[in-house]
């Protein structure tokens, strides 16, 4: 779908993709982060019955890399990313990420990646600046199929969880004080040639993400509003069964 231009820096948004139930806006133009080309054409990002694909390509000489995201916030709640790819086998010249963005300093980063031999360890969770001590966890993992990433985001913390054949696997709460409020920031799904570099193998590669989910957080001021706003009404079929499940997610 061709849409009128949304003019980020230099990158922007012209096409849309649909994935798991959203519309994401997909990356052209040249850029951050990298910095690099990105590819918005169909055979550059798609979504097939594995999922959502997305690339980095030679093309006409030049290497692609690949970005989407929504376009609204989603705001506090638990993100569930399934990959469907093998994140041990990412290339160490590239990145595959899935993450929550405001800007360089408001980000909640989980990344794959050896950073062109620069680490041992080949995935990373970062509340940005990553540069401040605490605020990042590097890991390793051997086997990197059926890997399931989640954030749960709160006003208090941010706890990330990778899960592997339904076991926590890798884990970590971050309580520091660059956590954020949300409202401006957007989730966004990339795959990328750090500082540029083309993939060590010199051909194409790819990042699949089989599903992503987005539980809201409950709170008491959640429950306050949805009951409030139904006070005095005729409320329609189905909403104290939603409203049981709302209440059954706040006390666990």
């Amino acid at each position: 779908m061709i849409l009128g231009l949304l003019l980020v820096g230099s990158v922007f948004a012209e096409q849309t993709i649909e994935f798991s139930g959203y519309t994401w806006n997909v990356k052209t133009g040249v850029g951050g982060p990298g910095p690099n080309n990105w590819d918005a054409n169909t055979d550059a990002v798609y979504v097939d019955s594995q999922g959502l694909h997305l690339t980095v390509m030679l093309k006409e000489g030049k290497w692609y890399s690949s970005e989407v995201w929504l376009p609204t916030s989603l705001g506090y709640g638990t993100y569930s990313f399934e990959i469907g790819s093998d994140v041990t086998l990412v290339d160490k010249n590239l990145v595959g990420a899935v993450f929550l963005y405001e800007d360089d300093t408001h980000e909640i980063d989980v990344e794959f990646s050896r950073w062109s031999g620069e680490t041992v360890e080949n995935g990373q969770f970062v509340v940005q600046p990553f540069d401040v001590t605490g605020n990042m966890k590097r890991f390793t993992l051997n086997s990197g199929s059926g890997v399931v990433q989640r954030i749960v985001w709160e006003p208090a913390r941010v706890v990330f969880e990778l899960v592997q054949e339904g076991k926590v696997v890798q884990t970590w709460e971050y309580m520091g004080k660059h956590n954020f409020a949300p409202g401006k920031e957007r989730v966004h799904i990339n795959f990328w040639q750090y500082k540029g570099v083309a993939p060590s193998v010199l051909k194409g590669q790819e990042f699949i993400v089989k599903k992503f989910t987005f539980t809201p957080l409950v709170t008491d001021e959640t429950i306050c509003n949805v009951i409030k706003e139904k006070k005095g009404k005729v409320v329609e079929k189905g909403f104290f069964s939603s409203l049981a499940k709302m209440l059954k997610g706040y006390f666990g």
